[in-house]
């Protein structure tokens, strides 16, 4: 709770109408003492340990103070902070074998979309009454995604240019499980994901078909993805190849529940989970 007093010489009793001097001090009393709660809220809104429930009424604070654009940006500020430590801590993640593939591709996942996710929730009661600043919240959002899916599918990630068919649809599933938990909270981003992967899914669909005689599964999803480009077809062509692609070695793929247990992601249905981020 945030209480302020008073600074020393500070008269707040009503002014006499016929006393301007006593409006004008009363006046700028109460500017002051408007800046030291607005400050207030601020340092709520920035600090790390403060309750999502306690940021949120922050930032709702600061708009009922006419500072609608210093609450949006303290709160995306701390939120792409929060990010960037825990995205920090994961950088040694050893990545070198399908195992640590799959359980870089989760964690990493796990980071990003539970960020967004506490974004999108916080920007909706801030700034339920400003439609345009909930739409710069997705935008902002969009971009997060963006650099998530590039550090999958870089050199050396766990999507990148040496993973085997069977290990890129592994972690598709993944990417596309998160990102389906995330769309329950107002944050749409499985199609800019097709749209991502769609050149290297595209490389190992050929070099797959390429191997041998193809069943006629993995004909009709190859067919469908590559006609379509849809996020609802690269999950159906991640779960054909997880089946029938040849295994270099059996991966761990593995999505963290609200309970923070790990549950095997060949158990979960990508677009239909009713699993929620845990924390909020």
């Amino acid at each position: 709770m945030i209480v302020l007093h008073p600074a020393d010489g500070d008269d707040l009793s009503p002014p006499s109408p016929e006393d301007p001097a006593s409006v004008s001090a009363l006046a700028s009393t109460l500017a002051r003492q408007r800046g030291a709660l607005a400050d207030a809220l601020a340092d709520r809104i920035s600090e790390r340990s403060t309750p999502g429930t306690q940021r949120r009424a922050a930032a709702r604070g600061l708009l009922s103070l006419g500072e609608g654009s210093r609450a949006y940006t303290l709160l995306l500020d701390h939120h792409s902070s929060c990010l960037a430590s825990d995205l920090r801590v994961l950088r040694s993640a050893p990545v070198d074998d399908a195992q640590g593939m799959g359980v870089y591709t989760a964690d990493v996942s796990h980071a990003v979309c539970s960020c967004l996710a506490r974004a999108a929730d916080d920007a909706s009661f801030a700034f339920a009454d400003e439609p345009s600043r909930c739409s710069a919240v997705l935008t902002w959002a969009h971009t997060h995604v963006a650099a998530w899916c590039n550090r999958l599918v870089c050199d050396g990630g766990p999507m990148g240019p040496e993973a085997i068919a069977h290990e890129l649809a592994a972690c598709a599933r993944i990417v596309l499980g998160h990102a389906a938990l995330l769309e329950e909270h107002g944050v749409r981003v499985t199609p800019l994901l097709a749209r991502l992967l769609r050149a290297r899914m595209t490389k190992a669909v050929e070099e797959e078909l390429q191997k041998g005689i193809p069943t006629p599964e993995l004909l009709t999803a190859s067919d469908a993805y590559l006609l379509s480009g849809s996020s609802a077809a690269l999950a159906a062509l991640a779960d054909v190849l997880v089946r029938v692609a040849p295994l270099r070695q059996q991966p761990v793929v593995a999505l963290t529940s609200m309970r923070g247990q790990v549950t095997p992601l060949s158990k979960q249905q990508s677009t239909k989970s009713t699993s929620r981020f845990p924390g909020f």
